[in-house]
């Protein structure tokens, strides 16, 4: 297929083959919204009785390879292997992994003390988040008294 038939055809050929899933789902995205965008095209020069046939044939031509890249990405042995349970090939929610990979780049970054990071970055994070920030409420409290203690004596 050429590019300069279907631009959405060039994206396709540009996916190296070992291209990370996540990558290749952001080209899928990337294919159906501009699919989406010729199928509206298509359909208003439908309503028009101005589109051709050649105008057609290219972008259904185009069309035949996103089932393959689909079957790919859904079959993604890295994917699999790093979200195990939380993959669900093009279906993955990239939204709740990139916060979790924004959340442990934070976590990095805060210079924090080993034993304090390595609480936050585990498999138990989401109990041990949720009783540190428990902690960090009491020690609120005690720091407000002794702030108040300070004003009035200071």
């Amino acid at each position: 297929m050429q590019a300069q038939e279907f631009p959405g055809a060039s994206t396709f050929e540009q996916i190296p083959a070992g291209e990370s899933w996540n990558k290749r789902l952001t080209i899928a995205e990337q294919v159906t919204s501009r699919l989406s965008g010729n199928y509206s095209s298509l359909a208003s020069g439908l309503n028009e009785g101005s589109l051709m046939c050649s105008d057609v044939l290219p972008v259904v031509k185009a069309s035949h390879r996103l089932p393959s890249v689909i079957h790919e990405l859904n079959n993604h042995c890295l994917g699999q292997s790093l979200l195990g349970d939380y993959f669900s090939g093009i279906l993955t929610n990239l939204e709740l992994v990139e916060g979790t990979l924004m959340y442990g780049r934070l976590i990095k970054n805060a210079k924090l003390p080993r034993a304090v990071e390595a609480v936050l970055v585990s498999d138990a994070s989401p109990q041990n988040y949720a009783y540190l920030k428990e902690l960090i409420k009491t020690i609120q409290c005690g720091w407000d008294a002794v702030a108040e203690f300070s004003n009035q004596n200071g």
